[in-house]
């Protein structure tokens, strides 16, 4: 047991020193531990990280060392099967990639809707949210019942919680649209 907490501390001391001494946080998207419940909260975003209102809709700003944009990400809801899903899309600067999604908050059926965090009947329990990651949303997300394919938009649902993995499409097709053109129409950067 010592020996694993010294070599925790390490890694913990290694990774403090590296944070202000290195970009790691270049193309992060803000920690689901950011939220507060109302909002994502400044001090938890990445370094450099800025939080910008345009039109009324919040955008979360990451950038490099030389200032440029690495991603932008928005909090979104919309109505599951039972519940209120809230969940953080991290996009591409044009927004023509999301980079990853995590499900904020969701009150879904137990053993059913919750799958879309875990899902236990699955080899990876993360399956659902990792099809985000990197996944291609030029034109709309869409639900195949084959194996989906990335560059061309397309995602499985979970099978029992359809519904609650539907809504979460839906919600992102329709705020994607939203956040991309009020951010690509704004007058600064």
């Amino acid at each position: 047991k010592a020996v694993v907490d010294i070599i925790n501390s390490a890694l913990i001391e290694n990774k403090r020193i590296l944070s202000k001494n290195t970009d790691l946080n270049i193309g992060q998207c803000p920690d689901i531990e950011s939220d507060n419940g109302g909002g994502i909260n400044p001090e938890n975003l990445p370094e450099g990280a800025e939080s910008v209102s345009i039109e009324g809709k919040t955008y979360y700003i990451s950038r490099n060392d030389a200032g440029e944009i690495t991603n932008v990400a928005f909090v979104t809801s919309g109505e599951g099967f039972q519940s209120k899903i809230k969940v953080m899309a991290c996009m591409s600067p044009d927004f023509k990639k999301m980079l990853n999604l995590k499900i904020l908050e969701q009150n879904e059926t137990q053993g059913w809707g919750s799958r879309l965090l875990n899902d236990t009947q699955n080899t990876d329990p993360q399956w659902f949210l990792k099809q985000f990651n990197n996944l291609n949303t030029d034109g709309i997300i869409k639900t195949v019942a084959t194996t989906p394919n990335k560059l061309n938009g397309e995602v499985a649902v979970i099978s029992g919680a359809t519904v609650s993995s539907e809504a979460v499409i839906n919600m992102l097709n329709e705020s994607i649209q939203e956040y991309r053109d009020t951010y690509q129409n704004r007058k600064v950067n």
